[in-house]
């Protein structure tokens, strides 16, 4: 027992054990090798080129040299009298300008000519009014873009881009802002059927669907303030389009309307509503990435 703990608790020194099965190096350390001769050495030079390469710019770098400069000298308080300048150090700061609501005051000029021919009669002539997005709405269009892209494309709720505004010393009404965006968005319906007429030209679309909850309108509230809707997705694989369509169910009711048109291919799930609507359509041929498919198995280019 005494033994053993020496082994395990001990002090250890470095030793070799050997191994009949192992093999050794058998190195003769009798032997003397010839030492090298520092006169016999081969002289290398170098020569410096005075060449500066310019390193590879990181991805960083390459976004700061498309960016616009702002030029700014600081000079010493006081600057000694005889000074000579040898040279000078520049230093670039990535600097942020938040967005800044303004007021654009355009005037129109009213003129007064008198009417060749008639005596003392004078007509009023001025240039006309500005054009607005909205009629009698003081919101510009550039305003408005920003309000639906913040919402709609970075995510931004309305509610924050308000705080936002507040930030820059503008308290713009909320309900004020939510009435202007619903207004923009019935601006953009033109290219909404546009963007939806270039999706179903195709022979070939992913269509599914997607549940949305809703707020009930006072009209159709009963016991819930919120029911679950539906957003249909149509995408036109091939020149990667898609639009997307509001139902309140997904029965095939609320499908049909949109392929009542449409003749190709539609790439769906198994949910039986996609059968009902090819069924009643002999231009549809559905194509179900799950269940069963049809005999003829159509593949998607980009699958």
């Amino acid at each position: 027992m005494k033994k053993f703990s020496e082994i395990v608790f001990g002090s250890k020194r470095d030793r070799f054990i050997g191994h009949p099965s192992q093999l050794l190096l058998e190195l003769d350390t009798t032997e003397s090798y010839p030492s090298s001769s520092l006169n016999e050495a081969k002289k290398v030079t170098y020569v410096k080129e005075d060449k500066r390469t310019r390193r590879a710019l990181s991805s960083l770098g390459t976004y700061l040299e498309k960016l616009p400069r702002v030029y700014e000298t600081r000079e010493l308080d006081h600057l000694p009298a005889g000074a000579e300048k040898i040279g000078e150090e520049k230093h670039e700061i990535l600097e942020y300008t938040p967005g800044k609501l303004f007021v654009r005051v355009i005037t129109t000029p009213r003129y007064k000519i008198g009417i060749e021919g008639s005596l003392g009669q004078t007509l009023i002539i001025t240039a006309p009014d500005p054009q607005r997005p909205l009629f009698k709405c003081v919101a510009g269009a550039s305003l408005l873009a920003q309000l639906v892209t913040a919402k709609y494309c970075d995510h931004l709720p309305l509610y924050r881009q308000n705080k936002a505004f507040e930030w820059v010393c503008a308290g713009l009404p909320y309900n004020t802002i939510v009435d202007w965006t619903a207004k923009a968005a019935e601006l953009l319906s033109p290219l909404y059927e546009a963007l939806k007429k270039d999706v179903l030209k195709s022979t070939y679309i992913h269509v599914d669907e997607t549940t949305l909850k809703v707020i009930c309108a006072e009209e159709n509230k009963t016991r819930n303030e919120i029911h679950d809707g539906f957003l249909w997705c149509y995408t036109n694989s091939i020149e990667k389009l898609m639009f997307f369509d509001y139902q309140p169910g997904r029965g095939q009711n609320c499908t049909i309307g949109i392929l009542k048109n449409f003749k190709g291919i539609i790439q769906t799930d198994g949910w039986q509503v996609y059968k009902k609507v090819a069924a009643k359509q002999q231009d549809i041929t559905p194509n179900l990435l799950f269940g069963s498919c049809p005999k003829k198995f159509h593949l998607c280019p980009d699958l």
